[in-house]
């Protein structure tokens, strides 16, 4: 299970600049509840549900903490490219936003890789979209995340 949360830990702080210009963040995410379920066909589908919180520097130097509620779960074939996929809603004084995303693990254990569009839906980011990249590793109970990464309006 702690695969399937992993990104959804992750994306959990990936909000936006108050402007057109890329940005890192870093930060971590908590899982608020786990689902999942054997459909007729005997595959587990598995759904996880999070908070997270995170830092983002912007390029010119500015940071703003941001907040996140996120849902991942698993995909079962042949959806596309990605095991896990997901949605996000995105805070931070600056207005508000929605990522949605796809994620593939690593090598490592717990951890993914992650890409996602996102879609501003209030105050300076009504209107705008862009991207984000991230990488993030899950604790050994599943419980907790770390996550840091790239993003960008377009």
């Amino acid at each position: 299970m702690k695969t399937f949360i992993l990104a959804a830990l992750l994306i959990g702080g990936s909000a936006l600049a108050a402007h057109a210009e890329s940005f890192t963040f870093t930060g971590t995410g908590t899982t608020t509840n786990a689902v999942s379920v054997t459909a007729p066909d005997g595959a587990v589908v598995a759904a996880g549900f999070n908070a997270g919180k995170a830092q983002l520097t912007y390029a010119s130097g500015k940071t703003v903490t941001s907040t996140s509620t996120c849902e991942q779960h698993t995909a079962p074939p042949p959806v596309g490219i990605f095991r896990q996929m997901g949605e996000c809603t995105l805070s931070d004084p600056n207005g508000n936003s929605s990522v949605l995303y796809g994620c593939n693990p690593t090598k490592e254990a717990g951890a993914e890789n992650c890409v996602g569009g996102l879609w501003g839906t209030s105050g300076a980011y009504a209107g705008k979209s862009g991207t984000l990249s991230w990488h993030g590793t899950v604790s050994a109970d599943g419980k907790t995340g770390m996550f840091n990464g790239t993003g960008q309006w377009n």
